[in-house]
């Protein structure tokens, strides 16, 4: 799903090493301006923006609203101060909206409503569940828990099986961490967790005996435009761990619209996500786009595919900042399966397949005729080698 409403809230740090938990927009809206880039546009009687910069192209059609007091509940439960994440929380608000439509369409029981209060409701219930219950949250033990909560006569959860699902607990679950593991069983959410992070056990354990697991920060050599060189092509993701999943000859990048962008930068004061030691793997995703677009020929290719539509202009800024925020972060979490990718796809085998696959499908007449061409240049080895070795035996007898 894409995005309708089209709002920026986000920050830039002149100093990377500085903490970076408020979200400032006056510091962005400065930064734009420090790269030459703010627009004369306002030329009639609307005044300049003073804390954000928001473009609404279209009104939201597709979304139903969520109540303002129910809205703040939900990012208090997740987030603890949320004021001290968030300057501005439309765009997060907007990521719920999306995540609310596709639990109303999982729910079996269809009703008419006029709010989406009810499933935010259940993303409530389900953080308070599993940061109660830690390591022995599961499926089952979430629907009892939430019969006995009193906000449950209101926004009801129904009957097992026949409004509702073991998959719509799990999603409800996964959607307060954004991975894509839901299932129809009846599991432990710790597993859920690190089924789409497996590193996290071991960083979650480093942690508990207050080490620091190791970090990588280096620049990965995989630019969009290297990838479509080495004849790959790229699909959109909206889930964190899909995130540079290689499927045929399709890199999976997670989607960049300014909400997505907000879930990776607060997915550190996520206390889900802290809970588990996974806290890192939004930023450490958000990191990956400064070498994904490192030249302009890969921020066009962004555009193509839509992984990002763009900002009327302000797209090198919007990059820029990005860079800003994440550059004294190191890869941790995700560092085995980003470097792993990297070697991969910059092996020599790995290019030779993509290569003569590609000419296969697309060049088949050259393809054949290099095949026929080494098939005869075996023959001839094959052909020498039994005449030498018939000379010998000749010489010999």
């Amino acid at each position: 799903m894409s995005s309708t409403n089209d709002h920026i809230s986000v920050a830039v740090e002149g100093d990377p090493a500085q903490d970076q938990s408020v979200i400032d927009t006056n510091a962005f809206l400065q930064f734009l301006l420090s790269q030459g880039m703010n627009k004369s546009s306002n030329t009639s009687n609307t005044p300049a923006p003073t804390a954000t910069a928001t473009s609404e192209k279209k009104p939201n059609h597709y979304f139903l609203p969520i109540s303002e007091n129910i809205f703040k509940e939900l990012l208090k439960e997740l987030f603890g101060e949320p004021s001290k994440i968030f300057n501005d929380t439309r765009e997060i608000k907007f990521w719920f909206q999306k995540t609310c439509f596709v639990l109303a369409g999982l729910y079996k029981s269809k009703q008419k409503e006029e709010t989406y209060d009810r499933y935010v409701m259940h993303l409530i219930i389900m953080a308070r569940f599993v940061l109660r219950n830690k390591a022995k949250a599961r499926t089952s033990d979430f629907i009892k828990f939430y019969n006995l909560q009193p906000e449950s006569n209101k926004y009801f959860l129904g009957n097992d099986g026949e409004d509702f699902s073991n998959y719509y607990v799990n999603y409800v679950f996964c959607s307060l961490l954004n991975i894509n593991q839901a299932k129809e069983e009846n599991v432990l959410f710790e597993d859920l967790v690190y089924s789409a992070f497996p590193y996290g056990r071991n960083v979650l354990s480093l942690k508990q005996k207050n080490e620091s697991p190791p970090s990588v920060n280096r620049t990965i050599d995989l630019s969009m435009n290297k990838m479509k060189n080495f004849l790959l092509d790229f699909e959109v993701v909206g889930y964190f761990d899909e995130h540079f999943n290689l499927r045929g000859h399709k890199v999976s990048i997670c989607n960049y619209e300014f909400e997505h962008q907000e879930v990776m930068f607060s997915y550190m004061h996520n206390k889900l996500a802290i809970l588990y030691g996974v806290e890192m793997a939004g930023i450490e995703i958000l990191k990956t786009y400064t070498f994904l677009t490192d030249d302009k020929a890969s921020k066009d290719i962004m555009l193509e595919y839509k992984i990002w539509r763009g900002f009327e202009g302000f797209e090198e800024a919007v990059f820029r900042l990005t860079h800003g925020r994440t550059y004294n972060i190191g890869y941790t979490l995700l560092a085995n399966k980003f470097f792993g990718l990297e070697r991969k796809i910059n092996s020599f085998w790995f290019r030779f397949q993509r290569e003569t696959n590609h000419r296969r499908l697309y060049q088949p007449v050259d393809y054949y005729f290099v095949v026929f061409s080494v098939f005869l240049g075996l023959l001839t080895v094959v052909q020498t080698t039994l005449a030498i070795v018939s000379l010998i035996f000749q010489v010999k007898s």
